[in-house]
């Protein structure tokens, strides 16, 4: 496992990772304890639940297309990283639940024990959205489904819906918040779909907070947000990662880094304290 591994805006290093239509309107929406880690629902009540919520036939029309504890084969794609308070918004296919190669991802970082919150509110009436959220990422969305995962880059840990009304004041169902202390350190993977939409638009933001934006390294934080790199240079941590998967030694690792952000310095990306703020952390990191 690589030692460096970025933060939620994917800024860390040296971090250990340990490894996851028809609807009426306005239904009373679950309790919310139900939802959450502190009382999580065993995979098959999640299933359950979704079944119920649609009624059996329903179900079985919306799922047809996917074969009994494995969802569809598709190429995983992360549509960006989640800091703290900064709302992201989307749109989503109708009933995309059961298709997990339509879900809308994203990626966080965070440390064991932190509080941790999302909420997923809609923005169009004809919505009704979900989440899920997992330990670890991947590159495919082979074996994810809304109640489990047999994906080994994915560790479910639970499946939100229902949780408050909606803020609109229209459309079916509610929405989903979850609220929990993370349980481990390293990245994490939320996805958000549409569970039993009933209209137009299908439209969603969502909000994180308990998360981390800035460079890490070896456990070190800079206090330097993790900045995209200008004409598609990345972000600054996949450069420092760069250097440390390139480094024949601890001396290498920290030359190259040091002219990495000489080179921010001088295009005005960080300032001098920034940069000096890296390079103590990068000084101080047992890498390689």
């Amino acid at each position: 496992m690589n030692k460096f591994v970025r933060t939620m805006s994917m800024g860390v290093i040296g971090a250990s990772l340990i490894v996851l239509q028809a609807c009426s309107t306005n239904e009373s929406v679950t309790d919310s304890t139900k939802q959450t880690i502190g009382g999580i629902q065993s995979s098959e009540q999640a299933r359950k639940d979704v079944v119920a919520k649609a009624g059996p036939e329903l179900y079985n029309q919306l799922s047809h297309n996917l074969k009994a504890g494995n969802s569809t084969q598709a190429a995983l794609t992360y549509t960006g990283v989640l800091c703290p308070n900064s709302t992201v918004t989307g749109a989503t296919p109708r009933n995309s639940i059961f298709d997990a190669g339509t879900w809308t991802y994203y990626k966080f970082y965070g440390t064991a024990g932190t509080a941790f919150t999302a909420v997923s509110n809609r923005t169009g009436c004809g919505i009704d959205p979900g989440f899920v959220i997992a330990y670890g990422t991947s590159t495919t969305t082979d074996g994810l489904e809304y109640w489990t995962s047999s994906n080994p880059d994915l560790e479910l840990l639970g499946f939100w819906d229902d949780v408050f009304g909606s803020t609109l004041g229209c459309g079916c169902f509610g929405d989903p918040a979850a609220a929990f202390d993370l349980p481990y350190t390293g990245w994490y993977t939320i996805a958000v779909f549409d569970v039993l939409g009933c209209g137009d638009p299908i439209t969603w933001d969502l909000t994180v907070t308990g998360v981390v934006c800035n460079i890490l390294i070896d456990g070190c934080d800079t206090g330097v947000f993790d900045a995209e790199l200008p004409n598609g240079g990345g972000r600054m941590s996949e450069a420092l990662m760069a250097c440390a998967n390139g480094a024949a030694n601890h001396g290498a690792f920290v030359s190259c880094c040091a002219h990495l952000t000489n080179t921010w310095k001088k295009a005005g990306l960080i300032t001098g304290a920034q940069k000096d703020a890296i390079m103590t952390c990068v000084g101080a990191a047992n890498i390689p």
